[in-house]
């Protein structure tokens, strides 16, 4: 009977470590977006370089609010089913003349 239940509490055991927990993880860190809403138009910008992936869209003072924007490493909901990271949005303004480096 020992032998049973030392078997039965092992398959227990295993059983619950290598089941993922039900408690999922958000899909999704969004950011704030109160640096980019104070910056008129900036969301069209940032809109219109993920679509071209063309800095000319981007000025400085957008990109400043881009960097002001924390967490450095949540995503940005740009237009309906469009979900970028932010880290991409800072690297692409590193070209940008007059705006802050990627790590600023």
């Amino acid at each position: 009977m020992d032998m049973v239940m030392m078997m039965f509490s092992l398959v227990l055991i295993l059983a619950l470590i290598s089941r993922p927990s039900e408690a999922a993880a958000p899909l999704h860190n969004y950011c704030l977006t109160r640096w980019i809403d104070a910056v008129p138009g900036c969301y069209a910008r940032l809109r219109f370089y993920v679509g071209t992936k063309d800095i000319r869209w981007l000025n400085a003072s957008c990109c400043k609010a881009v960097h002001a924007t924390l967490p450095g490493f949540c995503t940005l909901k740009i237009k309906p089913g469009v979900i970028v990271q932010m880290t991409v949005l800072r690297w692409a303004c590193k070209d940008v003349p007059s705006a802050p480096g990627p790590y600023v």
